[in-house]
């Protein structure tokens, strides 16, 4: 099971990830001439990232019924109303 957050975080890891691809496979083409452009770009990629996505646990669990609450089914403040996918 995961929350939309999460499912969301995955999906946008990888299109940020085809999106860094073709700005180093634009590198190696070209050379120094694009390089500085290209790295200011995928600075930019992961601060968004980051911002999005920087507090998602990817451990996070729903809480069982019944019993202590432990590492797996500890739901954080923050993630408590997102809505589950299963």
């Amino acid at each position: 099971m995961m929350t939309k957050k999460c499912f969301a975080a995955i999906g946008t890891a990888k299109e940020i990830s085809a999106e860094i691809q073709k700005l180093t496979d634009e590198i190696k083409e070209k050379g120094p001439s694009v390089a500085y452009a290209n790295a200011l770009l995928i600075a930019e990629l992961n601060d968004r990232f980051c911002r999005d996505f920087g507090n998602v646990d990817p451990y996070w669990m729903p809480p069982q019924k019944g019993g202590k609450p432990t590492r797996e089914t500890y739901v954080p403040p923050e993630a408590a109303d997102e809505e589950i996918l299963t």
